[in-house]
């Protein structure tokens, strides 16, 4: 096959890797999706259309999963009842934490003793940044109070629902992070937590679920608890679309489209109430058709939410499409897409998280989805050891070497985890050979998740010293030859590559790989602007200390992409290749 080929590329360049570390730093120098798994969102809060506010950005001092003394690390080999007891203690540690400033009621420690698993899930998914205890437990004590055996009987929904719901703005934020050409006054008030409760645990819509809501991860869920819509539009969706008679991605294109809001006229809803069933009447633009159907299948118990990007041959304007829980023809649950429209090339898209109120790629929730959807235990034990891991590499990165490893053994789709393996690779933690069948497995087991496996070999390259620029260069050569259906990361990684070179002093050999990938995605469009921008930039600056240099075979890099990037937008010049051009005759 094509893809143990490349493999065994990547893993005879990595086989050059040198035993002792580069002084690099392989996360800010890896420059490939810098938004993936990030540690460093802000939070964001909207109070109507348009209207965002970033939270200022607060990190505790240690994350309070930490050992309070020396972390012991079972033996390599250790069954899983050491590494189990391992992340026990950490979920005691947090729990002890949180109760330091608003103890657990009495009503859900009882609850937490009745269901261990259900305590674990719940201190392992919360996040100490961005979560708030004392609130996150009020919810959950005020479901167990009023709707105890439904909450017994799915823990997880209610974990969920007390990890949105501890922040009041987080489902307004998650209804206005998109739309536009509407007022706040427009929306209803969005149901109460026990509305979204009944609704959501209705056997009327449970009993009807392909997926019963007892076996999907918490990190779906909070992607359906988030709901709000109004009492009118629950019967609406009820009568008009139980039983699924038509697919999520068909709802999206049964909102008809409005040309003249996309155009900048009037819109057709006009000032009419914000709701599924004016929508349905009235038509809309893509944030029209992704609200209407993420919102008919979150009542109808499908987790969904709206992903948001841009075109190639636009930087001004933004295309918005569905993501939402369906099966694959291998009858596995997975995310899927609707209004994802191939010829925008939207490789990556934008998402909001309602439990943290950040901002993330969905190629990243994507995975955490199939992590979670396998095997949601694993997923969460693999998700604390990446978190010890992390506090362990700077003093003792033996320790988060093991922790790492533990991680994708015990959850292959664990991101973070393979992440935190590229960095013990690259601080020589990881032994050669074992780096070797580490990557290789890394990259058949995510061979459908590119982000996380591009940015891994990225990072790992800081593990050869830079006077090895051969040896780097067969690396990145064979990782460029990996991801030739995601031009996004082919020029992300050449970008790298060319960095690499201008270090190493040779910029004319830098200059030649940015002029073959821009050749070979031109047609990218947009996309290839910040490639562009940084070789500008670069030649610009070296220009002012060596005023001989020539610019010619800069220039000639950047006139090779013209001839097929995207030049109109709609019948009209496209802002893209304005700018493309722009950033051209900055070396006149």
């Amino acid at each position: 096959m094509l893809l143990s080929r490349i493999v065994v590329g990547v893993v005879l360049a990595i086989s050059c890797l040198s035993s002792l570390a580069s002084a690099e730093d392989p996360d800010t120098d890896s420059g490939i999706s810098p938004n993936l798994f990030a540690t460093d969102r802000q939070a964001l809060v909207m109070s109507g259309p348009k209207q965002p506010t970033l939270l200022p950005l607060v990190r505790l001092e240690r994350d309070p999963i930490a050992a309070s003394g020396e972390l012991v690390i079972p033996e390599p080999g250790a069954d899983l009842t050491g590494w189990s007891d391992l992340t026990n203690a950490a979920v005691d540690r947090i729990e002890a934490w949180a109760s330091a400033t608003a103890p657990v009621p009495p009503q859900v420690a009882t609850w937490f003793a009745a269901h261990p698993q259900a305590r674990r899930s719940f201190w392992l998914s919360l996040s100490p940044d961005y979560d708030h205890p004392a609130k996150a437990l009020d919810v959950l004590n005020h479901l167990i109070e009023t709707r105890e055996r439904t909450v017994s009987a799915m823990p997880n929904l209610a974990i969920a629902m007390a990890l949105v719901y501890d922040q009041p703005d987080a489902v307004l934020t998650s209804r206005y992070i998109v739309v536009w050409g509407v007022q706040a006054s427009q929306f209803p008030d969005p149901p109460t937590i026990d509305t979204v409760w009944d609704w959501l645990t209705n056997p009327a819509v449970t009993n009807k679920l392909n997926t019963p809501l007892t076996s999907l991860p918490i990190s779906a869920l909070v992607h359906m608890v988030d709901l709000d819509v109004s009492a009118e539009d629950y019967v609406f969706v009820l009568k008009r679309h139980t039983g699924y008679r038509n697919t999520l991605d068909e709802l999206y294109a049964s909102v008809l489209y409005d040309q003249g809001k996309a155009q900048g006229d009037p819109p057709w809803l006009g000032s009419k109430p914000y709701t599924l069933r004016t929508i349905a009447a009235s038509g809309g633009v893509c944030t029209e058709q992704a609200y209407y159907a993420s919102r008919i299948a979150k009542i109808l118990g499908t987790p969904a939410l709206i992903v948001r990007g841009r075109s190639r041959a636009s930087i001004g304007r933004g295309h918005a499409w569905l993501a939402f829980l369906s099966r694959n023809a291998n009858n596995t649950n997975c995310m899927a897409y609707g209004g994802r429209y191939n010829n925008g090339r939207y490789y990556t898209g934008e998402v909001f998280d309602p439990q943290t109120r950040t901002r993330t790629i969905d190629r990243e929730l994507e995975l955490v989805w199939a992590s979670g959807l396998r095997n949601p235990e694993a997923s969460l034990q693999a998700a604390a050891l990446v978190r010890l891991a992390e506090l362990e590499r700077p003093t003792h990165p033996a320790r988060a070497a093991s922790l790492a490893r533990e991680a994708v053994i015990l959850d292959d789709r664990c991101g973070q985890g393979w992440l935190a393996v590229a960095r013990s690779i690259a601080d020589g933690s990881i032994p050669l050979a074992d780096a070797n069948r580490m990557l290789e497995r890394m990259l058949t087991a995510l061979e459908d998740y590119p982000d996380v496996t591009a940015k891994s070999i990225s990072i790992a390259v800081s593990a050869i010293p830079q006077d090895q620029g051969g040896r780097r260069q067969r690396l990145w050569d064979a990782a460029y030859a990996i991801y030739k259906d995601r031009p996004d990361l082919r020029l992300s990684l050449r970008q790298r590559h060319a960095a690499d070179l201008i270090a190493a002093g040779q910029f004319d050999q830098a200059v030649a790989v940015i002029n073959k990938v821009l050749g070979e995605h031109g047609s990218e469009g947009a996309l290839i602007l910040p490639v562009a921008e940084w070789l500008v930039d670069t030649a610009v600056q070296r220009k002012k200390t060596n005023p001989s240099m020539n610019l010619r075979p800069v220039r000639s890099a950047l006139e090779t992409a013209d001839a097929a990037f995207p030049k109109t937008y709609r019948n009209k010049p496209s802002d893209a290749y304005l700018a493309f051009r722009a950033i051209i005759d900055r070396l006149k």
